[in-house]
């Protein structure tokens, strides 16, 4: 039973590590690449 909850706490230490990283990296993204703005609205196409 104790192998099962190290097992399990190290697999959700490394699943917060991955999450960060792919947080950071999108963030990265984000601010190199600015985009177009928001998206436009239908009743805005009018």
């Amino acid at each position: 039973m104790r192998e099962i909850l190290v097992g399990e706490a190290s697999a959700f230490a490394d699943r917060e590590r991955l999450m960060e990283e792919k947080f950071r990296e999108a963030l990265k993204r984000a601010e190199e690449e600015p985009g177009e703005g928001p998206p436009k609205r239908p009743f805005d196409l009018d």
